[in-house]
Order: structure tokens, then C-alpha cells, then sequence
């Protein structure tokens, strides 16, 4: 088994390497070929190794080699293919290869079309390597791998200044995350003495007990530095503003980040560590209220947005916020069951979404389109699917994630717990809000546009993966509901979430929920706001909603108070360091202390015999006496 997933991992990074160094002789035939082929190996090799863990269920743990030995502390790097891996690889290799073929369509005739193919194909095998990790060593190699291909895939077109911009928005924002990461997984080696997860479990309960930091135990400390590499990663606020902008990459690469990867490495990361967390009720309430707050806070920014990516874009942002708040809520099953879910039908809105920018002729203004439905049947229908999934309606694979994490935020009590799930209630209202107008504001109506009046359907090898994501959106939740619950929660050794004990069971704790309703509810406003009219409402250009428009002010805070809090910072440290330390004391400071000492030697050295005799007089008694 050690050579099959080895294989799993390392098959990417051939495709990768094969496309990225011939990208200049490679045919674009030969290019897309070999990294679809590569991942296609890893996706069938993945869902077996899903046979394996879930079926057979077995665990494999390959320790591959020994990187450094030093003090006690051994660092190893190796591959642990157990239920949560194995669902990890399945999902991101999936979802990643339909995004391959896809891109054969939306791609074609773009000059960087082989390079596009290696980065798109690195960016998977180093989620592989994060996923398939024994330990931290190799989770961070990951973390940073996606966070560099993310960085190269963001800012591919990078003759536009908005999409370097951009990529370099996302770098340094992620920057912040992963400096925490360094420090927690140095204060865990420090604490535990290995950074393999078998020996931070074993040590988890010593960990939670062990003063670290001012009285803080190493799990809590620990934790509470990975809480920066999550918001950063998972786009939670305040460091959630990269990821609206990483939709100046092209509309396959939104699907990928989006969906299945890099957005969800900081939800994989907390639900790997669920026995560390365990011990740091502190970090999981913050996870709890950062997540709720993410939730709303971000779904309400869809509701003015008018670019179609960016809409998608920020419903992303909602959902990680359920997921991040249902680990606050200790349900780290029902958050992975939402990561896997979403995975579906949050890349077949976001390929729908490229599809309708094909028709469009690349336009993405909704105020532009309107009226594809009977030009884009295809699109339309599979984008409802997605609509729909994404709203919670009963039956569809999101509501069956949905319902589960909002029954465990539900039942955590306590002031945190309620505000929590106040959020997230609200939350569902927003959500069913901004997708309805999203899917109205495009397909119907009357066009609004000449390239919407003569939009058509692109090609088979866009429509395909539209049709092959549209039934795991619907249907895949009902399937693996109590699978999923029952296998992930014996992984930490938890009882399964309310609402994951199986589908009927589910459909009737839900009816019986607000939240139903409250979609519901939402559902009949959006009609009323951009169904009767379709087109933008008159509200989404109020001015008291410019605070909305303007995303909570986060952008002008990073883009210009911490510029100038910078700049500000770097005059002061010239004026007092570098004038004060280094110019006074270190430089002119130095050449004072050389005269000095000078002319004290000078009288020394005035050449008269009696005081060079005296002189070795004093110094032969002085190491008589030392003697």
C-alpha cells in the first residue's frame, strides 16, 4: 500500500513538473494531457484509499524518513491515510480534476495555457501533501506549498495591476496566519517533543495541563497561535479581505481555491487537531464567535456586490464561517460534512459562474446580464441545483450539513452558543437573500445587455463538469449523512452531531427548526425585491448601505492606515535609531572612543628612558605579586 499512496501524493507533482518545464515545447494537447492524466491517477487512487478506511476499515501510517534529529526532538516526515484523510483526498482530487477538464474549454487559446496547467496541478499535489501529512513537518510544507501556488494562480494574468495586486493582498495576508502556525508548532515541539500527530495525541491530556505561556497550558497556547494560521487560511475576519480580491484569477482557479482546498486547509487543520483543541476551551470559543460573526457579517456583503464571482466569492466566505463556528461547537464531524458537501456545489456555482462570463464574452456585471435562461438551459438548470444546495433547501446535500451544524451551535449554551446560533439562523436568511438575487439578477428577466441578448451555451467540455457536480449537490448529503457521522465522530472518539444519524431523521429534526422557514421566508423577499423586476434593487444603492459597499472599511485599513502606521513607524525608528544608535553612538561614538584612547596612549609614548623604566618596573612587581 505505501507505493499506491505515495503515488496518491506524488502523481500531481509529476503532471506538475512535466507540464512546468516544457511548458515552451509542450503542445497545449500534451500539457492539459499529462496533468489530467496525473490527477485522474490520484483521484482513483484517492476514492480507493476512501474503500479502504471506510469500508475495510483499515489506517495506514507510512513514516517515510527521518528529516532532523536534534535534542530529543525527531522530526519525521510520513503519510497517515485514515477516514479524514482519505475524505480530504477524494473531495480535493475530485473536484480538481473537473476543474482540469473544465479548463481545457474556458482556457483555450490564453497564452499561458501549459503554464496554467502546471500550477493548477502543483497547487493540488501540495493540498495533497497538507491532507496526507503524519505531522505537522509536512501539514506546514503544504500550508506554505498552497499558499505559493495560490499566490501564482491569482496573479497568473499578471499584466493586470489588479491581479498582482491581488495575489500579493492574499501573500501577505496569509503571512500573518503563518507566522502564528511557526510559533504554535514550535511551542507544541517544545511541550511534546515530536510533531507526528500519534505522539501529540498520546500527549494531548499532558499538553492540556503543562504551563506554557504566563500560566496558559502548551495546548492552549499552541491552539491559540494556529487560531491565525485558520483565520488566514479559512478567510475568517479580520483576515478575510484576500479572498474577494483572488477573484481577479481566472473563474477555474476561484473554483479550486474555493471550494475544496486551500479556503478549507484552516477547518481540515482544526478537525485533525480535534484532541488538542479538546484541551483549549478558550480557543474554541473564539473559534465559535469568529466563525458566527463571518458568517453573517460577509453573507450581507453579497447582497450589493455586483460583480458574479465576487458574489460567490463572498458566500464562500458565509460558509466557512458555519463551518469554523460548528468546531467552535465542538462538531467537528458536521463541519466536515459541510466542507464536503460545499465542495460540490460551491465549484459547480463557481464553474456556472465562468460559464456565463464565456457567454458574456468575459463581462461579470449582474447589472449586464438577465435573460439567460432560455440562451444558457445547460447552465441554468445545473446553476439552480447549486442555488438551491447552497440555500439549504430540504433535501439537497447542503441542508443535510447545514442542519447539523446548526443543531450542534445550537446546543453549545452558554452567552457564546447563543450568539453564535442567532448568527447563524439570520445567516440563512441572508444566504437565501443573495443567491436568489444572484440567480435571478442573471437568468432572468429580460437581457439587459447586447452580449446577453446574444449569449450561447460554450462547448461539452464546459457544460460536463457542470452536470457531473450538479448531482452530488443534490444528492450526495442524503447518501452520507450518517456515514459520515458515525465514522468521523468514533475518529475522535465523539458522538455523532444531532441531525447525522441519517436522512429521514434529519429531514424531520430540520422541518421542526426555524430554519426552514426562515429560508423560506427569505426566499419569498428576494422574489419580491428581484423577481418582479429583475434587476438591481433600488435599496442596493442607498447610502446608508455604503458601509456594506465598502466591506466593513477592512480594505481601507489594510490598504491605507497600515501603509501609513508603517511608513510612520519607519521615520521614527530613522530618526531615533538610525540617527541616536547607529549614526551618534555606534559610528561617531567608535571614531571618539579611537581619539581618546589615543591620546591617553600618547603620554606613554613620549620616548623618555626613565618612564619606559619605570613603567616595566611597575608591571615586573605587578605579576610578581599576581604570582
Amino acid at each position: 500500500m505505501l507505493g499506491w499512496h505515495v503515488t496518491l501524493w506524488t502523481a500531481p507533482l509529476a503532471g506538475a513538473l512535466v507540464a512546468g518545464l516544457g511548458c515552451r515545447r509542450l503542445a497545449p494537447a500534451a500539457a492539459h494531457g499529462v496533468t489530467i492524466a496525473a490527477v485522474g491517477v490520484s483521484c482513483l487512487l484517492s476514492w480507493w484509499a476512501v474503500w479502504d478506511t471506510w469500508v475495510a476499515g483499515r489506517v495506514f501510517h507510512h513514516p517515510l524518513y527521518t528529516w532532523a534529529a536534534s535534542d530529543g526532538l525527531v522530526l519525521r516526515i510520513g503519510l497517515l491515510v485514515d477516514r479524514l484523510s482519505a475524505l480530504m483526498a477524494a473531495t480535493v482530487t475530485g473536484v480538481s480534476l473537473l476543474v482540469h477538464v473544465y479548463s481545457i474549454g474556458y482556457m483555450r487559446g490564453d497564452p499561458g495555457y501549459n503554464r496554467f496547467f502546471a500550477y493548477i496541478a502543483f497547487f493540488t499535489w501540495a493540498m495533497l501533501a497538507l491532507v496526507l501529512a503524519d505531522g505537522l513537518l509536512l501539514l506546514f510544507v503544504g500550508w506554505e506549498g498552497v499558499g505559493l501556488a495560490s499566490y501564482l494562480l491569482i496573479g497568473f494574468w499578471f499584466t493586470r495591476p489588479r491581479a498582482g495586486a491581488a495575489a500579493l493582498k492574499a501573500f501577505l495576508l496569509n503571512r500573518v496566519g503563518d507566522l502564528g502556525m511557526v510559533l504554535g508548532i514550535a511551542v507544541l515541539a517544545a511541550a511534546a517533543g515530536a510533531l507526528d500527530y500519534p505522539s501529540l495525541f498520546a500527549a494531548a491530556e499532558r499538553l492540556g495541563g503543562t504551563p506554557a505561556v504566563g500560566g496558559l497550558s502548551a495546548a492552549t497556547v499552541g491552539c491559540a497561535l494556529f487560531l491565525f494560521g485558520v483565520a488566514a487560511k479559512s478567510a475568517q475576519m479580520p483576515l478575510h479581505a484576500w479572498l474577494p480580491d483572488s477573484m481577479e484569477g481566472p473563474t477555474p482557479i476561484s473554483a479550486l481555491i474555493h471550494a475544496a482546498t486551500m479556503v478549507t486547509a484552516g477547518v481540515y487543520l482544526v478537525a485533525r487537531l480535534a484532541p488538542l483543541f479538546e484541551q483549549a476551551p478558550a480557543v474554541r470559543t473564539a473559534l465559535l464567535l469568529i466563525g458566527a460573526l463571518t458568517a453573517l457579517a460577509t453573507g450581507l456583503l453579497g447582497l450589493v456586490e455586483r460583480d458574479i464571482k465576487r458574489v460567490i466569492a463572498f458566500s464562500t466566505l458565509s460558509q466557512l464561517g458555519y463551518m469554523v463556528a460548528a468546531l467552535g461547537a465542538s462538531a467537528y464531524a458536521a463541519a466536515i460534512f459541510h466542507l464536503f458537501t460545499h465542495a460540490f456545489f460551491k465549484a459547480l456555482l463557481f464553474l456556472a459562474a465562468g460559464s456565463v462570463i464565456l457567454a458574456m464574452h468575459h463581462a461579470q456585471d449582474l447589472a449586464a446580464m438577465g435573460g439567460l435562461r432560455r440562451r444558457l438551459p445547460l447552465t441554468y438548470w445545473t446553476a439552480l441545483a447549486g442555488v438551491a444546495a447552497l440555500m439549504g433547501v430540504p433535501g439537497t446535500s447542503g441542508y443535510f450539513s447545514k442542519e447539523a451544524i446548526l443543531a450542534a451551535v445550537g446546543g453549545a449554551g452558554g452567552a457564546a452558543g447563543g450568539f453564535a446560533a442567532a448568527c447563524l439562523q439570520l445567516g440563512v436568511a441572508v444566504t437565501a437573500l443573495y443567491s436568489l438575487r444572484l440567480f435571478l439578477l442573471v437568468f432572468h428577466g429580460a437581457p439587459r445587455s447586447p452580449q446577453a441578448a446574444a449569449a450561447t451555451e460554450p462547448g461539452a467540455v464546459v457544460t460536463v463538469p457542470l452536470l457531473v457536480l450538479a448531482v452530488p449537490s443534490l444528492f450526495v448529503g442524503a447518501s452520507t449523512v450518517a456515514p459520515i457521522g458515525a465514522g468521523l465522530s468514533a475518529l475522535w472518539a465523539l458522538p455523532a452531531p444531532e441531525g447525522m444519524h441519517g436522512a429521514a431523521a434529519a429531514l424531520r429534526h430540520g422541518l421542526a427548526t426555524p430554519a426552514p422557514w426562515t429560508m423560506l421566508a427569505a426566499a419569498v423577499a428576494a422574489f419580491y425585491l428581484w423577481g418582479r423586476r429583475p434587476g438591481p434593487a433600488a435599496f442596493e444603492r442607498a447610502r446608508w448601505l455604503a458601509w456594506l459597499r465598502a466591506g466593513y472599511g477592512f480594505d481601507a485599513f489594510y490598504e491605507r492606515l497600515v501603509p501609513r502606521a508603517v511608513l510612520a513607524c519607519g521615520r521614527g525608528l530613522a530618526r531615533r535609531l538610525e540617527a541616536a544608535v547607529i549614526d551618534e553612538t555606534l559610528v561617531h561614538g567608535t571614531a571618539r572612543l579611537v581619539l581618546w584612547l589615543g591620546a591617553g596612549l600618547r603620554r606613554w609614548h613620549a620616548g623618555r628612558l626613565d618612564a619606559y623604566a619605570l613603567g616595566t618596573i611597575v608591571g615586573v612587581l605587578l605579576l610578581w605579586l599576581w604570582s
